[in-house]
């Protein structure tokens, strides 16, 4: 072993993701180094690459870390991974030589998997570790999602990996006690705490103190923060119910720190303006900071109130977060939580996960204050327990390398079936008479053959003595399950391993095979297994690569895909009688699929062997590429029917999952259908709730329904920006309200006319060089560009694969030329007409190169002179409220200014005029069409 310990993780904090695993692995790393480990960092998150490079900290005192993607990139054998159980092969892959004497996993994702299996089996030396967080059954039952079979999948692979592991640790005792109420088989386990990275720095004080929050004084606090992600476990839509039940008096800012989700099928940025729309103090959302980030803006608001109202929860890293920063909070008294707090400081900060409840005590501790809280936790004292923990594994690594190795060998039967084949089957036999394990007997079953070199190889085979003894047990055609079971009634060996006359054994593949049954106490057991295409009998292998990844345990996903693995796998011969063996139906495939499956639900112990151990043959005239698919199907509906399995709740979760989906989508439009900004409610639902799109969205959204300061803080992503928007907008709310500084009003009587035209859309030219047309035809009318603001457009950066950044929409208005619609048609070749969703065919002219575009709205518009008062009446600002939020454009010399528009609930506009640019007798306005328009000097 070249290396002491690899902590593998998906997150880890300061490098990529901002949540507890992040926190606790980068914790448990940098403190393993400090006690004088050699520590590696395997980071699986697949967006992370060092590019070839091994990235250590410049101070020399923190780990290796060394990237998932660039091995797996780097594994020619094994196909990229595509989903967890392939990543956790990919881990397998890297870690199998034994290069490290303790490896350290998280729960979550299963990644560990292969890893412990082997273990188990005796087929890696390395001492397993697994660190408990929080299972994705764990989170999933508590957040109420509808699952998916990769969900399933998940879910079994970590329970697996729990079982296998050789030590299983816990922050809190509610989560060991929570997995032995789900039946999960603990090994050796402890409860330690976790440990902060930011406690690191500290522990060199040999300080005896339990951290503590600050005392909060009545009436101190102004700023409530939401710490976590929007999930109905995190308690979030208990928070928003809790605000909402607050008294007048009591509105303090909400801040919410945690990456926006969905709430049933509603984005919770959304929720919360729909639960919330009239709400005094002011509403942030912070979904992009990382660990740091947090704490930083926690220390900044020092008259804030933390709030983690989890339904449920393991042992949160926020609470000691909140502790190391001395930040008062509020929790509820759910899962490990209580155990972080000290028993005299509970009733100060734990409340029952009641909305009631916590509106209480949110307006008790503002009213009264709270003294300050106490915790259980000492980083000196849990950095200690690490290491204690380590100690005490190397020693067990060292009592177990003195163990001498089992030399056990029980007879193992290899059953091979044939039907007219026979230069496969003699490759095959060839593989298995040179096998490393010696114990072994060859039972060939021939199905019924006709071919005259079949029934000559099989005269060779018995005519000859081998290095096993071969048994040829000729039977009229009755197909592969009928088959086996005779071949396995001929059995004499503790085991049967099956074998089909295609498949290429490797030449361990027995010894393997019967190593990991005896180490794991399985019953069944499959294998990996190299693929190779060929429709040759006489072909070798030349390319062969991992494909297909067995996991060769069942689950909820079972009952609709095989994850089992091949037939060819290894059986205790009292376990397959016990089953039942294989049903003998001739024509019909998924024999193997439905015997696992049967096994499974009478629980059978299973398991896959990591290595592959045989080589499959893919073959366009095989069985599983002719065989009937309904047949097959029925197959197993009949063998359900006779085992009448357990129906369970999450099987019935998944099977209601489509209607449920739909009847959430329902209940949501149903419930949007009265509110403001409906239809942004509903768009929002649609989107990936932490992209870009999404929070310009909540930002329009936040406009609509009057919280202009929110709004500009959403949308605008520049700090500096930002405050500069934010004092724009609260000139400009002031100016909303009635003073004495509005003086004069004209009112603008409705007209039809066609002379000016607003445009939006979106267009680019070569190379993805946004476009906007300085002249273009509607309806074979000429009209010339007066103005145009450029907009962000997400949708089509997506759409194209273009670098983010550019702004490809636009807003434009644009003014009828004298330009007749007949000689419009001859302005000259360069004309692009261009998609919309508008009744009028628009054209650009004379574009520079060619242009994609699409125009998503139009509206008409007409220009009109106003009288203007004097100029020692007004402040150079024009208000105008018309009867649509189309646009208004204000004429400045020859300049057009396109106004901002002050209110999304009101067709409100404002624009700027120049004393020294205008006719101080009248102005142009260009307004929209329809009804009556009033115009207000400021």
């Amino acid at each position: 072993m070249t290396e002491n310990i690899c902590v593998i993780t998906e997150e880890y904090s300061g490098l990529n993701k901002s949540g507890g695993i992040g926190s606790c692995c980068r914790g448990l790393a940098e403190s393993l180094v400090r006690a004088g480990y050699s520590v590696d960092v395997l980071i699986t998150d697949l967006t992370c690459a060092s590019n070839g490079a091994v990235l250590r900290p410049l101070s020399g005192r923190g780990p290796r870390f060394i990237f998932l993607a660039d091995f797996a990139r780097g594994d020619k054998q094994v196909a990229f991974p595509a989903d967890d159980i392939m990543k956790a092969y990919s881990v397998y892959r890297y870690l199998r030589n034994d290069k490290y004497r303790i490896l350290h996993f998280n729960d979550w994702k299963g990644s560990g998997f292969y890893c412990a299996m082997a273990k188990r089996q005796g087929l890696l030396k390395s001492f397993v570790v697994t660190n408990l967080h929080g299972s994705s059954e764990w989170v999933r039952r508590h957040n109420l999602n509808a699952p998916e079979l990769a969900d399933f999948e998940r879910e079994s692979i970590e329970r697996s990996q729990i079982e296998n592991s050789d030590l299983v640790i816990s922050p809190s005792d509610y989560l060991l006690d929570w997995c032995e109420r789900q039946g999960v088989v603990l090994p050796e386990h402890r409860r330690l705490d976790w440990l902060l990275p930011q406690w690191l720095g500290e522990l060199d004080t040999n300080s005896d103190e339990r951290l503590t929050t600050e005392e909060v004084a009545p009436n101190a606090v102004s700023e409530l923060i939401f710490f976590g992600r929007h999930e109905r476990r995190k308690g979030f839509e208990l928070f928003v119910d809790a605000v909402a039940q607050l008294p007048p008096r009591i509105q303090p800012d909400l801040t919410f720190i945690g990456r926006f989700d969905k709430i049933g099928k509603e984005f919770s940025g959304s929720y919360v303006f729909r639960r919330l729309p009239a709400y005094a103090g002011r509403i942030r959302f912070f979904n992009r900071f990382d660990q740091d980030g947090a704490i930083k803006r926690i220390l900044h608001s020092p008259r804030s109130l933390c709030v983690m109202p989890s339904l449920i929860e393991n042992s949160p890293c926020v609470v000691g977060e909140c502790f190391t920063v001395g930040a008062p909070f509020l929790s509820t008294d759910v899962g490990g939580i209580s155990e972080l707090v000290d028993p005299d400081s509970r009733p100060y900060c734990l409340v029952e996960p009641d909305s009631k409840a916590l509106a209480l005590a949110i307006e008790r501790v503002i009213d009264k204050g709270m003294p300050r809280l106490k915790s259980t936790l000492n980083p000196e004292m849990i950095s200690k327990s690490w290491i204690d923990c380590h100690e005490s594994i190397d020693a067990a690594l060292r009592t177990n390398e003195q163990r001498e190795p089992s030399t056990f060998g029980p007879l193992v039967s290899v059953c091979l079936t044939h039907y007219e084949r026979p230069n496969l089957l003699r490759k095959a036999i060839e593989r298995i008479l040179e096998q490393t394990y010696d114990n072994i007997e060859i039972l060939i079953v021939d199905d019924g053959s006709r071919r005259s070199d079949a029934h000559s190889y099989f005269d060779e085979l018995e005519s000859k003595q081998r290095r096993f003894p071969i048994k040829i047990i000729r039977s009229a055609n009755r197909y592969l399950g009928a088959a086996r079971n005779l071949a396995a009634s001929h059995a004499r060996g503790e085991y049967i391993l099956f074998h089909d006359d295609d498949n290429l054994a490797e030449l361990d593949e027995i010894e393997i095979f019967v190593r990991a049954a005896i180490a794991s106490g399985n019953e069944i057991l499959t294998s990996q297994y190299w693929m190779f295409n060929s429709n040759d009998g006489d072909a070798w292998p030349q390319k062969k690569k991992l494909a297909y990844f067995p996991i060769g345990i069942g689950g909820v996903f079972s009952f609709f895909r095989n994850r089992f693995g091949d037939a060819n796998a290894l059986i205790e011969k009292n376990a397959f009688e016990r089953i039942g063996g294989f049903t003998e139906l001739r024509g019909v495939g998924w024999e193997d699929w439905e015997f696992f499956l049967r096994a499974y639900i009478q629980g059978a112990k299973m398991g896959v062997v990591p290595e592959p151990l045989f080589n499959y043959r893919v073959s366009a005239n095989g069985m599983l590429a002719t065989g009937d698919a309904v047949a097959n199907h029925e197959r197993l509906y009949a063998m359900l029917d006779l085992e009448r399995p357990k129906i369970s709740g999450d099987l019935l979760r998944y099977a209601q999952k489509d209607l449920l989906e739909r009847e959430l989508t329902e209940w949501l439009s149903a419930k949007l259908g009265d509110e403001t900004g409906g239809n942004l409610h509903r768009e929002l639902a649609s989107l990936e709730p932490n992209s870009l799109e999404a929070r310009l969205k909540l930002s329009d959204l936040a406009f609509a329904i009057g919280r202009t300061a929110d709004a500009i803080e959403i949308g605008a992503a520049d700090v500096a920006q930002r405050e500069k928007l934010l004092f724009l907008a609260s000139k400009l709310e002031r100016s909303e309200s009635p003073t004495k500084y509005r003086q004069h009003h004209v009112a603008v009587e409705s007209r039809e006319g066609n002379d000016v035209v607003l445009l939006k859309g979106w267009a680019f030219g070569k190379h993805g060089v946004p476009y906007v047309p300085n002249r273009l035809l509607v309806e074979g009318d000429q009209f010339e560009t007066l103005a145009h603001v450029r907009q962000y457009r997400p949708d089509v950066l997506d759409q194209f694969q273009f670098e983010q950044g550019e702004h490809l929409g636009f807003i434009l208005v644009a003014k009828k030329t004298g330009v007749r619609s007949k000689i419009a048609r001859y302005l000259g070749p360069k004309r692009k007409r261009v998609a919309s969703h508008v009744n009028a065919r628009i054209e650009f002219v004379s574009p520079t190169s060619p242009i994609e575009g699409h125009i998503d709205d139009l509206a008409w518009g007409r220009e009109v002179v106003i009288p203007a008062p004097e100029p020692a009446n007004w402040n150079d600002t024009i208000t105008v409220d018309a009867a649509n939020s189309a646009f208004i454009l204000l004429k400045i010399g020859d300049e057009y200014r396109i106004g901002q528009q002050l209110s999304k609930t009101r067709a409100r506009f404002t624009c700027s005029a120049d004393h020294a640019m205008i006719d101080h007798s009248q102005i142009n306005l260009i307004l929209p069409n329809e009804g009556r328009t009033a115009v207000t000097f400021e």
